[in-house]
């Protein structure tokens, strides 16, 4: 028998002289066999499966690039915010001390004011309302009895009064309206005492 050992016999179901295989024994297929291709399971294109191979891997390292820029992003997040609060504190610094500077140099331009005797006489005049000798003073007394006061002086409280200007010169209007109408109707009475008829 060809294959098997002399005086064997055959196993079951086996017919003597068939080409067969003893049990545990792998008997090499004909070179006939070992040459003809195997029928394609399913078509395939060539190469195609190193392309899913390549949008596999291509897909894995997207991810890992987006997570990683995720994760730089949130990291440097938290440094922007702290840089961009100390720029704004910078701006809000630098903006106080230009107005500090303009502050100083506009007092000290009022320190230079003061070494002029000029400047010094006529402050003089309107603050303490003092006359060189020789001049006449002169204080206007309203029908209040209470002093008016100078023009220069109504002119510093319009400018530290907090209202619009607008409100400032409408009660002007009214003040001076008042004022007319006093003078039209001529001086008044003491109070209890009777119109004499002319």
């Amino acid at each position: 028998m060809p294959g098997g050992r002399p005086g064997a016999q055959p196993p079951a179901g086996r017919r003597p002289g068939q080409p067969g295989q003893a049990r545990g024994r792998r008997t090499p297929a004909p070179a006939a066999a070992q040459r003809l291709p195997s029928p394609p399971a399913a078509v395939s294109v060539p190469g195609s499966d190193g392309l899913r191979r390549r949008k596999g891997s291509r897909t894995g390292l997207v991810i890992a690039v987006v997570a990683v820029l995720a994760v730089l992003g949130l990291s440097y997040a938290n440094a922007l915010r702290t840089y961009l609060s100390q720029q704004r504190d910078i701006a809000v610094l630098e903006a106080e001390t230009s107005a500090k500077a303009a502050s100083i140099a506009e007092l000290e331009d009022e320190i230079a004011r003061w070494d002029d005797p000029d400047y010094v006489r006529a402050q003089a005049r309107a603050r303490l309302g003092w006359v060189l000798p020789g001049e006449t003073g002169y204080q206007v007394i309203g029908a209040d009895g209470q002093l008016v006061a100078s023009p220069a002086e109504q002119t510093a409280a319009a400018e530290t009064s907090q209202e619009p200007w607008y409100e400032r010169v409408w009660a002007s209007l009214k003040a001076a309206d008042v004022a007319d109408l006093a003078v039209e109707d001529g001086p008044a009475l003491a109070p209890g005492a009777a119109e004499t008829p002319r």
